[in-house]
């Protein structure tokens, strides 16, 4: 799949974004276990603390998401949480390179399992010595994993960026190539009156490929010599003659297609 650098730059600013929420809500963990550590023992404490590490992987899993749908989309919809996961440890060639190192991973594997389990614990008990086991484990390393991943992963970006090829305008490119045959057609056929421009060159809404050819209709001159002229343009042109025409088709291109060339008494 081709992005340009601004898809890409747009990457870069929502994994930005995702780390600054993750700090965030690590102070909001911080904050949880300093309670209970301070002696709050309550099942609304655990439940607290809990729910700090719930919405911790919830930020992981967000930019895990927008990597995964940058790149190569396609998640299966049973079991998707744990697949997103998974694919964060592959290095797809030709595609991307894996956003987390197997330590990495296997930090936030558990951490998805805790999740999984939180989210549908219902009328169940907390896991204290599961909990506190885990939270041990953020204290040691969340930070330092995912500051990681995504300042390793933002560079990778960077470097994608810098060997982007520049997307390519055809439309712009056909339109300077259009504007400059409306000035030297006349000068080599001093008997060309009027050249209009139609088609989807000269339509906003309507996109021009680099397969698309440029529409022009003339009025006066001598076709069968403008053909030679046009012939040499670096984009493909199609030439109407419409003199003195007044059919459907050419009536139509004199009403909605764009003037670029109308000689009057003072043109040489």
């Amino acid at each position: 799949m081709s992005h340009t650098n601004a898809d890409i730059a747009r990457l870069q600013a929502e994994l930005a974004l995702d780390l600054q929420n993750f700090t965030s809500l690590l102070s909001s963990n911080k904050k949880a276990i300093a309670r209970i550590e301070a002696g709050a023992r309550d099942e609304l404490d655990y439940a607290a603390l809990g729910y700090t590490l719930h919405n911790i992987y919830g930020c992981v899993e967000n930019a895990c998401l927008r990597i995964s749908k940058f790149f190569e989309n396609g998640l299966s919809k049973d079991n998707w949480h744990r697949d997103l996961l998974n694919r964060m440890l592959l290095d797809i060639s030709g595609i991307r390179p894996a956003f987390f190192t197997r330590e990495e991973y296997d930090f936030f594997d558990e951490l998805r399992g805790f999740r999984h389990v939180f989210r549908n614990i219902y009328n169940k008990n907390i896991d204290v010595h599961r909990l506190i086991a885990l939270q041990k484990r953020v204290d040691e390393q969340c930070e330092i994993y995912f500051t990681r991943a995504v300042e390793r992963y933002m560079k990778i970006l960077e470097n994608l960026r810098e060997n982007q090829t520049p997307t390519r305008d055809y439309k712009a490119e056909a339109i300077a190539v259009a504007n400059r045959l409306a000035r030297d057609l006349p000068q080599s056929d001093k008997n060309i009156v009027r050249i209009i421009g139609f088609g989807s060159l000269f339509e906003k809404n309507r996109n021009f490929t680099q397969n698309s050819d440029i529409d022009l209709a003339i009025e006066g001159g001598d076709i069968l010599k403008l053909f030679g002229i046009v012939n040499e343009a670096p984009i493909k042109v199609d030439l109407v003659d419409i003199t003195d025409k007044s059919d459907d088709f050419s009536r139509l291109v004199r009403e909605r297609g764009i003037l670029l060339f109308e000689r009057d008494k003072k043109t040489p």
